[in-house]
């Protein structure tokens, strides 16, 4: 028995000799001229886009090794080196790559001990923005901006690279005032706005989420006037849920607050007296109807009338996009303002302050002006006298203020 161990041992050892010869020749061509010696490479890199400048970050790690650093990059032609330090809370090793061409850079990073050993690579891409970006950013598009009840309110369309946007204004009180609003904020609201004033703004774009340097549009030289919606202050019952005066108790009715004549009233069985509210669907709307069976509408008025001061207006129409919104058919529908207590008649609409069709629309405004304080009545005319089916079911009116500053 012990012959067969030592016999085994002997044939283990020659395995082993053999296995760590076979080893060394493995790496042989690593170490002709000695050891090999790393240091811990570049970990957790990060790079930041800026202005004609690049940013590279790395975690500082533990290897008290590591002495210094040099980035390559253009192929190699330039190269930075930078003394790594450390010191209590210090964690990030931060190096700015200035007077960079606008464009895109790969960067190659070494670190080194204090006798020149070098890490294995590490490579990292990123971008430098300059000029050519400048010159593609514009101003951040608003959709519209009203002041309702003292408070202006601007929508803005959504925009990707925003970082900022600075507005100045004068308040009611003629402070100026500067707001910043944040980037994923598509309606701002600004209270005590003083009205037919504009406001001025700038734009800062960040290219990329990690970037360093915001660009600015600089501010818009002209001024964006905001005009006071004064809807509330002069029309009643003019948007959804509309109120009926007279109702059917179903479907049909005459506006509350409105004037209806007597032309505009061709529904309710057996008499006509209603016009001007339909509750379509259990949804109150503004509405007009002429199906073959009902009686013509020939010069329908549906209005308000009130007195206003010297200025211009726009009083307009929206159709609305909810279930049950129409407006079908070809004949005659007018959005019209006019001078005292009623509408005209169709054949004498040029008298009218200012009158639109809406057929085959979704909204509809008119602008008019009021050279001194007086009666001024708006609202739909109807002409509607032919066998083909007419329907209006809309959402409501709006009248602006529009006078210029």
């Amino acid at each position: 028995m012990k012959h067969i161990y030592k016999f085994l041992l002997l044939v283990f050892t020659l395995v082993s000799f053999f296995a760590c010869d076979k080893m060394d020749s493995t790496y042989e061509e690593y170490v002709k001229d000695g050891e090999t010696i790393y240091v811990s490479k570049v970990d957790s890199l990060v790079i930041h886009p800026g202005r004609k400048r690049i940013l590279l970050t790395w975690a500082l790690g533990t290897d008290p090794k590591v002495k210094n650093a040099k980035i390559f990059w253009n192929n190699g032609a330039d190269s930075l080196e930078t003394i790594i330090e450390r010191a209590p809370g210090m964690n990030t090793v931060e190096v700015m790559v200035n007077n960079l061409p606008e464009g895109a850079y790969t960067f190659d990073l070494y670190t080194f001990d204090a006798k020149g050993h070098k890490s294995v690579k590490v490579t990292g891409s990123g971008n430098v923005y300059g000029d050519t970006y400048q010159a593609s950013i514009r101003n951040r598009t608003f959709k519209d901006a009203l002041i309702t009840d003292n408070v202006a309110t601007i929508n803005w369309i959504s925009e990707t690279q925003l970082a900022y946007t600075k507005l100045t204004y004068t308040d009611k009180f003629n402070v100026t005032r500067t707001i910043t609003i944040p980037p994923n904020e598509n309606q701002t609201l600004i209270p005590n706005f003083k009205p037919r004033t504009g406001f001025t703004y700038s734009t800062e774009y960040l290219p990329e989420l990690l970037a360093i340097d915001n660009f600015s549009t600089g501010v818009n030289v002209t001024k964006n006037v905001v005009f006071e919606d004064v809807t509330s202050a002069y029309l009643k019952n003019a948007s959804q849920p509309f109120t009926p005066d007279l109702y059917d108790g179903t479907r049909w009715g005459t506006l509350k607050d409105w004037t209806v004549n007597a032309a505009a009233k061709n529904q309710g069985a057996p008499t006509k007296i209603y016009g001007g509210y339909d509750n379509f669907n259990g949804v109150s709307f503004f509405g007009l109807q002429k199906v073959p069976a009902d009686p013509n509408i020939a010069n329908g008025k549906v209005y308000q009338t009130f007195t206003l001061p010297p200025g211009t207006y726009e009083f307009s129409w929206q159709q609305g996009t909810a279930n049950g919104f129409n407006n079908s058919g070809t004949e005659t529908r007018l959005l019209v303002a006019a001078n005292g207590a009623t509408l005209p008649d169709l054949a004498n609409i040029n008298t009218a302050l200012a009158s639109v069709t809406f057929v085959s629309k979704t909204s509809a405004a008119i602008t008019f002006t009021v050279p001194s304080t007086r009666q001024v009545s708006v609202g739909v005319l109807v002409n509607w006298v032919t066998s083909t089916q007419q329907v209006i079911r809309s959402a409501g009116f709006k009248l602006v203020d529009v006078t210029a500053p």
